[in-house]
Formats: structure tokens, sequence, C-alpha cells
């Protein structure tokens, strides 16, 4: 019909390998007879290339989305670009609201305004990453504190691109750490009243 096809198919090679070939074929009128003119074109390598770099997203996107931790790629203005399930539970806010805001809306902002200095650094290069434990405020209002992990990606000029976020909940170990902490001040006021007691019975006696 005069119209062009494109085919990619497998050619055995004369060494005995399978070569992957992408074909052109037409069919043109030569002297009133209809004539089929093909072209080919090795594109083996370049398959291999693209199965490689489809294997490799694959694998990241696995890692990414099915990590214990949370992860998150977050713009240099804080805007949220990419993150996975688990930042969604720990942070407690659905992806359509991560969405449309910044890690500064979300965060305690005593915690921010810590955590601004060590961001700076991280921008002037003094430091490669920084780990800080900070509370998100979750989409309820209440509290969730993480263990922070940020570091820098670069571009291909060497220009900072995004930061990559690694949260883990710390909630539970904060929450007994609390407990540990009331536990201490209790045993340490029955001390002194117990100290307080035996002084007096001992004066007494």
């Amino acid at each position: 019909q005069g119209r062009e096809v494109v085919i990619e198919h497998e050619m055995l090679h004369k060494d005995g390998s399978w070569r992957i070939v992408e074909a052109h074929g037409r069919t043109v009128t030569n002297g009133g007879r209809p004539t089929r003119i093909t072209a080919a074109r090795d594109i083996t390598e370049r398959k291999r290339a693209e199965q490689a770099l489809w294997e490799s997203e694959r694998r990241f996107k696995g890692t990414f989305e099915n990590a214990a931790v949370g992860m998150a790629h977050v713009a240099l203005d804080g805007r949220f670009i990419r993150f996975n399930r688990r930042f969604c539970e720990i942070t407690g806010h659905a992806a359509e609201d991560l969405s449309r805001t910044t890690c500064r809306q979300i965060t305690r902002p005593e915690d921010w305004r810590v955590e601004q200095g060590q961001f700076q650094q991280l921008l002037d290069g003094r430091i490669d990453h920084y780990s800080i434990e900070k509370q998100y405020v979750r989409s309820d209002g209440r509290l969730a504190w993480v263990n922070l992990t940020r570091s820098l990606q670069w571009d291909e000029a060497g220009r900072p691109e995004y930061t990559i976020v690694v949260t883990q909940d710390i909630s539970r170990r904060k929450a007994l750490e609390d407990d540990l902490r009331r536990l201490n001040e209790q045993l340490e006021e029955q001390v002194i009243t117990r100290t307080e007691q035996l002084t007096t019975t001992v004066g007494q006696l």
C-alpha cells in the first residue's frame, strides 16, 4: 500500500549470536512493477542499554517504595517532589496533601529553626549530610518524633538539585524515654521523702 513499516526482530549472525535488528520496509513502484525496499540496522547494544536502564529503574523504584523507613526527595525550597508510602505513614499526611505542602509547614516551628543552621551548612558544602531528631505535625495535630537524615543530590553541573530525606519513626522510643524520666523523678521524690522521714525518726529517737 506504499506505507513504510518498521519491525524489530532478531536475526542470526554468522558468528552464531542473535542480533536485534530494526528493519524499515516499503514498497515502491518501479517501471510499473512493485518493488520492496528494506533497510536494517543493528540495535542490539541500544536495546541492551534500554533493558539495563529499565532494570535499574525497577530496582530503584522497588527499594524506594518498599523501604521500611520514610524516604522523600525534597526541592531546595522545601516542596516535596517524591515520597514513599512509609513517609506518609510516619508524618501522618496523605500523599495528595504532601504534594501541596512544604517540609517547613509540617515541621514543629522550634525544630525547623534548629534545623536551618545544619541545612545551610549542607548547601554551603561544609557537610555532606546531617541527622537530627525532630517532630512532624501530623494532619490531626499530634506530634510525631522522627530521626531525620538529609543529604544533597547534585546535578551534572555540580549544583545542588534536591535533598534526599530518610526518616525513621522514633515516637515509641521517645515515649519510653519520657516514661523512664518520670519514673526516675518519682523515685527521686520518694528518696527525698523517705530521707526526711528517717531524719525525723532519728531525731525523735
